[in-house]
């Protein structure tokens, strides 16, 4: 796993343990309402039971049985096992992409606050009037843009292969231009 040593990135893991403990949370509240509402389901479902059955003496051991066996798989399917797995750094920013953008915003403005950074985003990071404003405050934005079917030809080739192994500027099929100031 990646080690930060300088003082900024350490702020971004910390912002990204803060993603995956959110998310963690987000994963037991939602096991324990499950196990909660099968389980109250299965408890109801065991008092009928019993009614039929007229409260025999195995009938109340064989329910109690099932509904514990029940309530413990519930329990490990829906709370211990998700809560175990190990998240990872694309699954954080995921999650960070789609339920945080607040957080998103502020993890996209540490490495922005720095000088002599090169931060590069993706176009939805652009898009976002946020976002877009922070990096416009903080330096010199240099925007790519080029036409669906030179992208799509590109992503056919990996690697380097894709631009011909030149930056993109001595590429004919791309146009870019320079946004904000330095």
């Amino acid at each position: 796993m990646y080690r930060a040593t300088h003082e900024g990135n350490n702020r971004v893991l910390a912002m990204v343990r803060q993603i995956r403990r959110r998310w963690r949370t987000r994963i037991a509240i939602r096991g324990m309402a499950i196990v909660f509402g099968a389980g109250l389901l299965a408890f109801l479902l065991s008092v009928y039971g019993l009614e039929v059955a007229r409260f025999s003496a195995s009938s109340v051991l064989w329910f109690r049985g099932i509904l514990w066996v029940l309530v413990a798989g519930l329990t490990a399917r829906f709370l211990v096992w998700p809560l175990t797995r190990r998240v990872s750094d694309e699954q954080a920013a995921l999650y960070l992409e789609e339920h945080e953008p607040s957080l998103e915003a502020s993890v996209l403005a540490e490495p922005c606050a720095g000088s002599g950074q090169v931060v590069a985003t993706g176009g939805g990071a652009f898009l976002n009037p946020v976002r877009r404003q922070a990096m416009l405050d903080r330096g010199l934005v240099l925007c790519l843009q080029a036409r669906p079917e030179t992208i799509f030809r590109r992503l056919g080739r990996t690697g380097l292969e894709a631009n011909d192994g030149k930056a993109s500027e001595d590429h004919p099929d791309s146009k870019d231009r320079t946004v904000g100031r330095e």
